[in-house]
């Protein structure tokens, strides 16, 4: 197999740097999120703006670096979102409207995610300068634009589980159960959208379906889509 002038071995090899951009995604965001800006467990969305300012200016270096390391986590998220969809590609046969939205999907949620970075960066960057309410508005600004990233996101789980109850392939890449697993995905998600309403409780930015639900299923959706993806190199390489 060829692809468009690339060898299946070039072409292998692309694929395997997609999927390594994955794990550089996972493992840049998910530290600079948690580990270095200490963003995990959220802030309580009742903080005053003395108490928001006051944790910007305590912690404005390392804030600074974690989503600096974000920002280069969806440089890599670029590189799987172009990998996902042309494996989509792969169960459509060609590109078509499935692989596009995946791709699509993926890019503009990306796109956002490195837009609250830069806003985070923001308010950690002169902090103390920053009137406090000014500060409050930012904070919520950038917390209701992260967990409100809900509409761009399911198209993805959409597109995913469409193309698995949908390929006939004797072997394909993406099982059954793995259309069932996005359309749990996508329902789970809808969870976010009530950050928007509510100030405290399962709803709230840092609530049980607005945040952690997500985050488990965000974390399973990913753990399986790369088990899936690497089988499917794994095969292409038995192949040659």
């Amino acid at each position: 197999m060829s692809n468009a002038g690339i060898s299946t071995r070039s072409h292998i090899t692309n694929q395997k740097i997609g999927w390594w951009c994955a794990i550089a995604y996972l493992m840049l965001f998910g530290n600079g999120f948690i580990m270095v800006a200490g963003m995990f467990p959220p802030p309580d969305p009742m903080l005053s703006a003395d108490a928001v300012k006051a944790m910007f200016v305590d912690n404005k270096l390392m804030i600074q670096i974690g989503f600096l390391m974000m920002m280069f986590g969806c440089a890599f998220g670029y590189v799987f979102a172009a990998y996902l969809g042309q494996a989509i590609s792969e169960v459509e046969g060609k590109f078509g409207i499935l692989s596009i939205v995946t791709f699509g999907s993926q890019f503009s949620t990306f796109l956002l995610l490195g837009v609250s970075s830069l806003l985070w960066e923001l308010l950690a960057f002169r902090p103390e300068a920053y009137d406090a309410n000014t500060m409050l508005m930012f904070h919520d600004l950038v917390w209701l634009s992260f967990i409100l990233l809900v509409p761009p996101t399911l198209p993805i789980y959409g597109a995913m589980a469409v193309a698995a109850f949908q390929d006939r392939s004797a072997v394909p890449i993406f099982p059954r159960w793995y259309g069932w697993l996005c359309a749990w995905a996508l329902v789970l998600f809808l969870g976010g959208v009530g950050c928007e309403f509510f100030f405290d409780g399962p709803f709230a930015w840092d609530g049980l379906f607005a945040f952690y639900l997500p985050l488990v299923d965000f974390t399973v959706f990913i753990v399986a889509t790369l088990t899936l993806l690497w089988k499917h190199i794994k095969r292409q390489e038995a192949a040659l």
